[in-house]
This record gives structure tokens, sequence and C-alpha cells, in this order.
């Protein structure tokens, strides 16, 4: 009795598993390639400036319209239109980390923001101290939370989830240690509080970059007093103000600098960090490095408290 030939695998099926697995493993091998890209990248960053810096971290008063920057990807929903289920038609979609900047941004905050990743950078790895302040949290009272914080699932925080440590006290410590209380009295307001200064540091401060700027004053007076290498900001009109008035001699004789995150970046002889390299750094969902949020704005500065 003959046998019948053994059926003969389908050559259209077997080339596109072919195919499959080959798009599969080019893919793996890209995703490794990117993370390989991205760490050597991130460590580079700080190489000419590990040389040059004292074997103590330096440290580094950070201004609050920097920590709105240090958010360089926020929780997007990206639709996938409509479907029916059943007699109800809904929209369909999924969460993922989206860019705030697109690639290869030529705005003046990106580019601060690049340098402000290697700063980070820098401070992981032990040769900075990053420091807000009592006066700083303050600041921040009455604005959304999300104006200088993460607060999606899946958003990218630079400076990592949690608050800097206060270089002077959390104003946040006074309530903690008050007994609870219907007649606890409201925190003064901080121009109510700082108009009643005595300090001579922040009188001359203010005496030369103007009574509208007072709070800045108090800010580099605190960097000063506690031996901070410079508070770090990417306001422009403070940036002018002291560079107007750099020979003053206030201003000549503080031992503090104030720098923007480029300034202080090429102070040090850091090298800038595109913030593609942080695309899939610390993320466990779908991310879409091919868009970027319209206008190259945080959409979580519009959210309410």
């Amino acid at each position: 009795m003959m046998r019948k030939p053994a059926k003969l695998p389908n050559l259209c099926m077997t080339r596109r598993l072919a195919a499959s697995v080959l798009d599969s493993r080019i893919k793996q091998l890209a995703a490794s390639y990117r993370n390989w890209a991205s760490k050597r990248a991130i460590r580079n960053s700080t190489l000419v400036a590990e040389k040059a810096l004292p074997p103590d971290p330096i440290g580094i008063l950070i201004d609050s319209n920097v920590h709105h920057h240090t958010v360089t990807h926020e929780t997007g929903w990206i639709s996938t239109g409509e479907k029916r289920f059943g007699s109800t038609v809904r929209g369909t979609g999924y969460a993922a980390k989206v860019p705030v900047y697109r690639q290869g941004s030529n705005s003046e905050e990106y580019e601060n923001i690049c340098y402000l990743a290697a700063i980070a950078q820098l401070a992981k790895i032990g040769r900075a101290k990053l420091w807000t302040s009592h006066h700083l949290l303050l600041e921040r009272e009455g604005h959304p939370r999300a104006r200088f914080a993460d607060v999606g699932w899946f958003d990218f925080n630079l400076f990592g989830r949690g608050e800097l440590p206060s270089i002077d006290g959390d104003p946040s410590d006074g309530i903690l240690m008050t007994a609870f209380s219907h007649n606890v009295p409201a925190p003064d307001d901080i121009k109510t509080v700082l108009s009643r200064s005595t300090d001579k540091l922040y009188l001359e401060l203010v005496r030369v970059m103007g009574q509208k700027n007072s709070q800045d004053a108090w800010h580099i007076r605190t960097a000063e007093v506690n031996g901070l290498y410079c508070f770090l900001t990417m306001e422009a009109s403070l940036l002018r103000i002291i560079n107007a008035q750099r020979e003053r001699p206030v201003i000549k004789g503080l031992t503090t600098r104030i720098m923007s995150p480029k300034m202080l970046g090429e102070a040090l002889g850091l090298r800038p960090i595109e913030l593609k390299h942080f695309d899939h750094q610390d993320s466990s969902w779908f991310v879409r490095p091919d868009l970027h949020w319209e206008g190259e704005k945080r959409p979580s500065t519009r959210r309410k408290k």
C-alpha cells in the first residue's frame, strides 16, 4: 500500500512567520541599542565636570520655575477612534508617556532643560546637592501642584518623584508640630514677612534689585548664607537684572552665583542631554516619542487644583 506524500508547509505562511520573527528581533536589537546609547549619553554628560569639581558635592538652590521644567514627559490619552459595544458606541484609546518638547526643538527653554538633565545626573552621582528652601516652598501656595511636580501615572521628572530637601526648614514642619486647634493663626504673607526683615545682606540686595524682586533677593541671600555654589533659575528678567547690576559691590561680593541651567552647565563643562534619551526611562507602559504636546507646553499646568 502506497503512503500518501507528506503535506508541504504553506510557503506564504512560512515566509510571514520568518518575517515576523526577524521584525521582532530587529525591534529588540533597536531597543537594546537605544537603551545603551541613552545610558552612554547620560553618563558622558558629567565626565569633564567630575574632573574639575571638588570632592565634596556643590550645593545648588533650585528656583520654583526650574521645577516646572523638570517634568519633561506627561501622561496623554491616545485616541484610537470609536467602536461599537453592543448597542453603544464609545471612544477607545490608551494612556501613554508623551514628550513635552518635539525632538530637536530649537527653543531656548529646551536648550536649558537639556543642561538641566545633565545637572540632575550630576546630583545622582553625588557631585551636586540640590536644595529648595522654606520661602521657595511657601511661594507655591495658591498654585496648582501640577505646576511644579509630576502628577500623572506616566509623567517623567528629571529630579525624580518627591520633594527636594529644604536648606532652611520646611514650612509644613510648624503645622505638624502645632496642636490641633481651631485658633491656630494663619501664616503671614511672604512679602509681609520679608518687609519686616532686618537682614543686612537682604536689604542691600533689595536696594539694588528693586522691591519688586524682593523674593528673589531673599532666595539669593539664602543661597549665600548657606554657602551654596549657585541659585539656579530660568527667570530671564532676574538674570538680566543681575547682569546689569553685576558691578555693584553687593552683587560683586557674592560668593554664590545666579545662573541659568545653560550658564551652570557651561561653567562646569557639562554636556547637554537630548531629552529623547529619557523617553523609555522608568517606563512600564506605552511611550509615544513620535508625538509632543501642542505648543511645547506642559498640559497639566492647566489642570485645576
